[in-house]
């Protein structure tokens, strides 16, 4: 059995590629390759890499274990694993979320690949895939994600970018899978190459040309970015500490009224080009280094030349986009959706098997939401 793992990176289409391996998972088996189903999302299995990260290893080893099987029964050749946050796993699960390092960040990440690669052992060819983009443009965009889907994260973009810098080390990143799986087992595709096509490379490059040309669901939309009046007002309130359904809720509500607070040009440009080429020319080197390595097409660390045009957030804006997001946060179908998922997690944290009755409840309910509405 083969396995392909697609490792991100993070903000290169990562969640439409995602959305289409499971929309068109029946097609997919018919084609050979197997893209399983999880309790924990309707379609992206970051939750893998998660429990590396967190030192649970065995319960990744026993889902690909279990994926496998699924994947022998139902007489495909390829297992399919998508999960952009297997790249920089120190980064995501460890750094961002402040729960400290004991070692150095290269000594972690290279610890937490070498159990990627233990926990894929029972597999006789693994596949990594992974798209780069140019690292400023990975910079703003996952700043601007982080902010729109995390609590906690408040910094302006200058300090998100000293806290968040090994990160955008690719070179750093890939040399290590292709010293741990072999640099002939890692593929690497210039996401600017083909992100008019992302879906279609996906398969052609990684699959095969019928995964694409005869799947019935091919175009997505998704993870868009918060406009930067919203994104602002959504960083003030980020300084609270919400349960995880008023979380979730909230995040949701930010999200409904975006479009009613549209960006200008180079609202969301967060920094001079001058200030953006000093930080990310670091990293031009080892970009040049895996274009050489890899044979994809040159990689720029910063692509930008526009100058910021962002002209602050006034008062008046912040409590017009607050009032709003709270007309949302409080509307009858939120407050419903609210007590529903406090009562869920209650009855999971506090009764007896609470969990095993509530999991298939949560994947229905996820499934139906990846069909109506998308993420």
């Amino acid at each position: 059995m083969k396995l392909l793992l697609h490792i991100g990176t993070h903000k290169t289409a990562t969640t439409s590629i995602q959305h289409f391996l499971t929309l068109n998972r029946n097609h997919l088996v018919s084609q050979g390759y197997f893209y399983p189903k999880n309790d924990d999302s309707a379609y992206v299995f970051n939750f893998l890499a998660s429990r590396i990260a967190f030192g649970k290893c065995g319960e990744t080893t026993t889902f690909l274990a279990g994926a496998r099987k699924q994947a022998v029964e139902n007489n495909c050749h390829t297992l399919v694993i998508s999960g952009e946050s297997f790249y920089a796993m120190t980064g995501f699960f460890i750094d961002i979320q402040k729960r400290g390092r004991t070692e150095d960040y290269w000594s972690s990440e290279r610890r937490l690949i070498e159990q990627v690669k233990e926990c894929c052992a029972s597999f006789s060819d693994i596949r990594i895939a992974c798209y780069l983009r140019p690292q400023d443009e990975l910079a703003s965009s996952l700043y601007n994600q982080l902010i729109k889907n995390t609590f906690g994260i408040t910094s302006d973009y200058q300090t998100f970018l000293e806290q968040t810098r090994d990160i955008y080390d690719y070179a750093a990143h890939l040399n290590l899978w292709a010293d741990i799986f072999g640099r002939d087992k890692i593929t690497l595709k210039n996401f600017h190459e083909a992100k008019k096509d992302i879906i279609g490379d996906f398969c052609r490059t990684f699959l095969n040309e019928d995964c694409f040309t005869s799947a019935e669901s091919k175009d997505f939309e998704a993870n868009t970015r918060l406009n930067r009046d919203v994104m602002e007002v959504k960083r003030l309130y980020n300084a609270t500490s919400p349960d995880p359904a008023l979380a979730y809720v909230s995040a949701r509500s930010f999200r409904a009224i975006n479009d009613q607070f549209p960006d200008q040009k180079s609202d969301q440009i967060f920094a001079s080009p001058e200030e953006q080429k000093r930080y990310f020319s670091a990293f031009e080197e080892g970009n040049a280094d895996l274009a050489r390595k890899f044979g994809i097409a040159p990689l720029k660390a910063f692509s930008g030349e526009d100058k910021p045009t962002y002209p602050g957030l006034t008062a008046e804006k912040t409590a017009k986009i607050y009032l709003k997001f709270c007309e949302g946060l409080h509307s009858p179908r939120n407050r419903a959706e609210l007590l529903a998922r406090r009562a869920v997690r209650w009855i999971m944290e506090k009764i007896p098997g609470g969990s095993k009755v509530m999991t298939p409840i949560r994947k229905l309910h996820n499934s139906l939401r990846l069909r109506t509405a998308g993420w």
